[in-house]
């Protein structure tokens, strides 16, 4: 069986690569948005559209995904009664924490996509399950995805069809500007980002936010516990031992390759029905979006977790694992450099000049550029990142 340290790095290397395609989707859509396309984005140079589109809705799915995989290392079997109670109380602590914080950053406007608030219930529930055998938590994530289905068909209404093309006026635009981004009109404007939340009437109906936190809000705790179930799955089964991560990668691959290939026939289909059981967008999540996006980050946990148990892995991966260790601290600075609902700081220094996908790719690899030589160099000071520290504090 491989190494503690050695379990830590892969693990650390997971977290590092979700919330690299977190920061890849915010930040090529902050500056590439438009609403006509297969993830909001229409055209660009073709790598760079398919690193993209890798990540569309798959980026939360992966972070679940290492979210449970946290948890179920935090609670073990064979740890007793007294720390399972202290580890609980820190947990249920840091729920309340991410909860308050997720809200006021979420109806702050500053990202409308926020998933914080959301953690909370993820840790919470999946908290249900630590004590769980391998084959019940596939059982308790194949229900999940089964009541969530459910749920879509019986209580979710269809939203009704949305005039995404830009107005006449922002079409015509000045010459040698770009397609309309947050804050430029156009179909951003159609979605009312920059809007405090506070002044909308439904953000004060009790009733609207428990439908936005279990049903039909961007990352519902159904299906969602199913992804953070996965992750618990991983551990528990023992993916850091060769032989099981084996047969985890293979059957991965085989689930992607199959809901790929239904949903290239579904799509030709003349069935509306047809193509709603085989479409694999986010909004609303359904079968195979689901099964692609928890393979997919099955695929990505088990290939990190092959790198990390490489005696070679340990010389070279300090600073990748130190941004992983900071993925709370990345996730909020990542907002306030590359921007979200408002201007960040690439949007004030006006850096790169334009829009489209190629100027976001360039957001990500300068960001990412300095927040892992910073992440290297903080841990080796303070140990924990900032925002880290500040939860560790009050939460314990």
């Amino acid at each position: 069986m491989p190494s503690q340290p050695q379990r830590i790095i892969g693990y650390d290397l997971a977290r590092f690569v979700a919330i690299y395609g977190v920061v890849v989707i915010n930040m090529v859509i902050h500056v590439a948005m438009d609403f006509g396309g297969v993830g909001m984005i229409v055209d660009g140079p073709a790598p760079l559209m398919w690193m993209y589109q890798m990540w569309w809705g798959r980026a939360s799915a992966m972070l679940a995904v290492v979210a449970g995989a946290g948890l179920a290392l935090m609670f073990r079997p064979t740890d007793g009664l007294d720390k399972y109670r202290r580890n609980k109380r820190v947990l249920l602590r840091r729920a309340l924490f991410l909860l308050v914080v997720g809200h006021l950053w979420n109806s702050s406007t500053l990202w409308s996509f926020s998933i914080l608030h959301n953690y909370a219930f993820f840790l919470f529930f999946g908290m249900l399950f630590v004590k769980a055998s391998p084959r019940l938590l596939a059982g308790a994530a194949l229900g999940v995805l089964g009541v969530s289905l459910l749920l879509q068909f019986t209580v979710v209404e269809p939203a009704p069809p949305l005039d995404l093309e830009p107005s006449a006026a922002s079409a015509e635009g000045a010459p040698g500007e770009g397609p309309p981004s947050f804050g430029q009109g156009g179909a951003g404007d159609d979605y009312s980002f920059g809007t405090p939340k506070i002044q909308d009437t439904e953000f004060w109906d009790p009733w609207v936010h428990v439908m936005d936190t279990f049903v039909d809000g961007m990352y519902p705790l159904f299906p969602w516990l199913a992804f953070v179930l996965v992750g618990m799955l991983l551990v528990r089964a023992g993916v850091d031992r060769p032989d099981v991560r084996r047969r985890f990668l293979l059957g991965s691959t085989v689930a992607l390759a199959a809901s790929l290939g239904l949903w290239a026939v579904g799509s030709t289909a003349d069935s509306d029905v047809v193509r709603t059981w085989t479409t694999l967008d986010r909004i609303p999540p359904g079968l195979l979006y689901v099964t692609s996006a928890a393979a997919q980050a099955t695929i990505l946990v088990c290939l990190c977790m092959m790198v990390g148990s490489w005696r070679s892995t340990a010389r070279w991966s300090g600073p990748l694992v130190a941004t992983g260790q900071m993925t709370f601290t990345i996730y909020i600075v990542q907002i306030l450099i590359g921007g979200g609902d408002r201007q960040g700081l690439f949007d004030l220094v006006g850096f790169p000049p334009g829009d489209g996908v190629v100027a976001g790719w360039l957001r990500v690899a300068l960001f990412f550029g300095v927040a892992i030589v910073a992440c290297h160099y903080w841990r080796r000071r303070f140990g924990r990142g900032p925002f880290e520290l500040l939860m560790r504090k009050l939460c314990g």
